[in-house]
């Protein structure tokens, strides 16, 4: 992982290059790919990894272009993880590694999407390729159409 610096000027230069609007960077879930029973090491989504340096499953980041708000979503370890992983960073210490200043409940963030959606903002976003994260965002954003924002495209 590079420096919180690293992550916040590249967040920063994301902002600038996108136009006003929330950006969405969803992480991957961890899914197994094919069938059910081959189960292939998790790999997170390249942008989220980028702008958040987090290589962990299930976690969203959320960029207010207007107000510069950047919330990571996600959860503190509960004990059932600390079990079976060992002791694991807090939400709190996951997001300041990476220089992003809020957190926030995974469970919440589709109400915040959709309250911003609902109020008139832009959702930035690259359409995602699991189809669990293109049933959230579809569901989030009223059952509209799945389209990539081409200036999220162009500053990624």
């Amino acid at each position: 992982m590079f420096s919180p610096n690293t992550y916040a000027t590249r967040r920063n230069g994301l902002k600038k290059a996108t136009g006003a609007g929330i950006i969405l960077l969803p992480g991957n879930p961890l899914l197994p790919f094919n069938y059910t029973a081959n189960t292939f090491p998790f790999r997170q989504d390249g942008n989220f990894l980028y702008y958040a340096g987090l290589d962990i499953p299930g976690y969203y980041l959320t960029i207010d272009t207007e107000s510069g708000a950047e919330i990571l979503w996600g959860h503190d370890p509960t004990m059932d993880d600390v079990i079976w992983e060992g002791p694991l960073p807090s939400l709190g210490d996951l997001a300041a590694s990476a220089g992003i200043g809020q957190t926030g409940d995974v469970q919440k963030v589709g109400d915040y999407i959709k309250s911003a959606h609902q109020s008139g903002r832009t959702i930035h976003f690259v359409k995602p390729y699991h189809a669990v994260l293109q049933m959230e965002l579809s569901e989030w954003l009223g059952g509209a159409p799945l389209q990539s924002s081409e200036a999220l495209i162009k500053a990624i």
